[in-house]
């Protein structure tokens, strides 16, 4: 199932009178809706469908005995969809199949490991609108501030590490029975639960 999310993502300003979120004029109103004021001015309607389900092996599948998770709006408390919770057995999966992702990337080029993640870098330049409309009804952030500094970082986090890839190098250590090195590779996978928050 996916969840599709109806909103108004350009207003002139980050001021709002009486408390009102652009998630809160979009849950009373789907037509265009403009405020005496310029502080309220939307000119564009946006719909965006979102799947729900968990990314394992480049594809999205719902979890064990379908088990999810509601997501609501921070603003108004009231529910936006449910999304795919992951179980143990779901870990799993998705351990067993970077595992076998990673025999691959261990042994990509660095050459290409910089151009996959420019290339992820550009396809978040090119749906920032989308990203920043989602985290506007999702995470209650301002339109402005997600479109000006969270989705341009998530992007520029990409371009840094894209910038390593081919720069990551060993030592070398001469002793009396002849020259150590080291060579830095890729160790393995591991599941884990981040406290992620920013930038996206």
């Amino acid at each position: 199932m996916d969840i599709i999310i109806v909103l108004y993502p350009k207003y002139t300003n980050s001021i709002w009178r009486n408390s009102q979120s652009p998630a809160q004029v979009v849950e009373r109103s789907h037509v265009r809706y403009t405020h005496e004021l310029p502080l309220r001015i939307f000119t564009q309607l946006l719909t965006l469908t979102v799947p729900t389900g968990l990314f394992i092996d480049n594809t999205f599948t719902t979890a064990e005995a379908n088990k999810t998770v509601t997501i609501e709006n921070p603003t108004t408390a009231s529910p936006i969809g449910a999304v795919s919770a992951a179980q143990t057995s779901d870990v799993d999966r998705a351990v067993l199949s970077s595992r076998k992702a990673s025999a691959t990337w261990k042994t990509t080029p660095p050459q290409e490991r910089r151009r996959l993640l420019n290339k992820l870098a550009d396809l978040i330049e090119r749906d920032v609108q989308d990203f920043a409309s989602i985290e506007a009804v999702d995470a209650g952030m301002l339109y402005n501030m997600s479109m000006g500094m969270s989705v341009p970082q998530a992007a520029e986090t990409c371009r840094y590490f894209a910038g390593w890839a081919d720069k990551l190098d060993g030592q070398s250590i001469d002793y009396e029975s002849g020259l150590a090195y080291t060579k830095r590779e890729p160790i393995g996978v591991c599941a884990a639960v981040v406290p992620w928050n920013t930038p996206l």
